[in-house]
């Protein structure tokens, strides 16, 4: 009787712990139901951070491309623009070259004085300055503050056989300079041109520094050679008469057509140095988020010991080259 409630007591706790057993069981496939479902979803969040860094990248590489496609464009739009320019300058020096292959008169100096218009030759002997042909000494002719030439072919007179050769239209050397930059977000492309040791034809002073032309004139023209009588009680003669005012090199207001076009003969008081240096193009820019902005400008600078407005113009009635600036916005889409 007393193995019989042993037994049923030992089945009773073997069922017990087959119940617990189970019920561990259990809960241990739950747990790791549970840990293969967090497992699982790191790894989707693992698969989704690295499709975002790869998109990350792929974005940052077309971003790389599009910079490079920026600068290869700033690149080739300097190059063209060298090139333009040059063409320009190669036309310029052609027609310059043109027009110093004309023969020129040599301007000495002004007559000042009344011993001007005479001189001493080898021998001693006084003789007069060489006039042009058809004119003699008188206020409606030569007169004092008019230009002396130089008598060429010693002739005595200045006519088309005094012209000669004077200046040289070719450089000694044209330069170009262009290059682009970077440093971190900022970009820089700059284009220089220049050119060293030529003369050119001022053609634009002739015609604007003529007080007695027809055209609009420079307040230059103003500073014609004053004239005045040494003896205000004396006769009205080339004799009596000094230059009081205006500029030392320029020659007096004529009275009469023929002397005006004497004094502003095609000489050699027209040329000058064309040397140059320009900024022909210039462009700063900034890259920002999706995009850049940027300013540009074009004929920025010049600098020449040429007087009037560009040693490039290939006539002195054309336009200057316009000094522009212009601002801009990238945007990559």
């Amino acid at each position: 009787m007393h193995f019989a409630e042993t037994e049923k007591t030992a089945r009773a706790k073997l069922a017990e712990s087959e119940a617990e057993r189970a019920s561990t069981e259990k809960e241990l496939t739950v747990k790791r139901e549970a840990l293969e479902e967090a497992r699982r979803k790191k790894a989707e969040k693992k698969e989704e951070a690295d499709k975002a860094e790869a998109e990350i990248a792929e974005y940052r590489e077309a971003l790389a491309r599009a910079d490079d496609d920026v600068n290869d464009a700033a690149k080739k739009k300097a190059e063209l623009d060298k090139r333009t320019v040059e063409a320009k300058l190669r036309a310029s020096e052609l027609e310059a070259r043109a027009e110093s292959d004309e023969k020129k008169y040599e301007a000495l100096r002004r007559f000042e004085k009344a011993t001007d218009f005479y001189y001493k030759d080898a021998s001693g002997a006084i003789k007069p300055v060489a006039l042009p042909e058809g004119m003699s000494i008188s206020k409606n002719s030569i007169w004092i503050g008019d230009y002396i030439f130089e008598d060429v072919n010693k002739d005595g007179v200045i006519n088309e056989q005094d012209r000669t050769y004077i200046g040289n239209p070719e450089p000694d050397f044209t330069f170009g300079f262009g290059n682009s930059f970077s440093y971190k977000g900022f970009d820089l492309s700059i284009n220089l041109t220049g050119s060293v040791g030529n003369e050119v034809v001022n053609w634009g002073r002739r015609e604007l520094e003529n007080p007695r032309g027809n055209n609009n004139i420079l307040k230059s023209a103003l500073d014609y050679a004053q004239l005045a009588l040494i003896d205000p009680n004396g006769p009205d003669d080339y004799r009596n008469i000094q230059i009081v005012g205006g500029d030392p090199y320029t020659c007096r207001m004529a009275i009469a057509k023929g002397t005006d076009d004497s004094n502003y003969r095609f000489s050699d008081r027209f040329g000058e140095d064309g040397s140059f240096l320009r900024l022909k193009n210039l462009e700063i820019g900034y890259k920002i988020p999706y995009g850049r902005i940027y300013v540009s400008g074009a004929n920025l600078l010049r600098f020449s010991p040429f007087d009037l407005w560009d040693p490039e113009l290939s006539s002195w009635n054309s336009y200057p080259l316009q000094r522009t600036v212009n601002v801009g916005l990238q945007l990559n889409f």
